[in-house]
C-alpha cells in the first residue's frame, strides 16, 4: 500500500535523527476521500539539521507516492495545533536510537 511506502520513505529520510512521526488529519482519522492529502507531524527529540524537512518534502515529491503530503514540524508549530495532533494523531514511528519511548519502561 502508498501509505506503507511513504511510511518507510519517511523513517528512512529521517534516520539517524531522533524523532517521532505522526499521521493525523482525515487518514488518521479513516474518513479520507481520494482526494485527501496526508499529513504527517515530526515531533523532534532534538534539534533537526537544517533544511532536513524541505529535503525530506521533495523527496515525496519526487517519488510515485500519488498522494499530495502535508508536513509539519511540531517544534514550530504553536502549541494549540501541537495539542491538537498529539491527541488525535496515531505514532507512525519514532526513532529513538535505541532509547525507551516514554511508554516503555526502562530496563536498569
Amino acid at each position: 500500500m502508498h501509505l506503507d511506502r511513504l511510511r518507510r520513505l519517511v523513517s528512512a529520510f529521517l534516520q539517524p535523527n531522533r524523532v517521532r512521526v505522526y499521521l493525523f488529519g482525515s487518514y488518521a482519522r479513516g474518513d479520507q476521500r481520494p482526494t485527501s492529502d496526508v499529513d504527517i507531524a515530526l515531533e523532534p527529540l532534538d534539534a533537526l539539521p537544517t533544511g532536513l524537512v524541505s529535503r525530506l518534502r521533495e523527496a515525496i515529491e519526487e517519488s510515485d507516492i500519488p498522494y499530495m503530503v502535508e508536513i509539519v514540524d511540531l517544534s514550530e508549530a504553536d502549541d494549540c495545533f501541537r495539542a491538537r495532533v498529539l491527541s488525535e494523531g496515531i505514532l507512525w514511528n519514532a526513532i529513538e536510537n535505541d532509547s525507551p519511548s516514554p511508554d516503555e519502561p526502562s530496563t536498569l
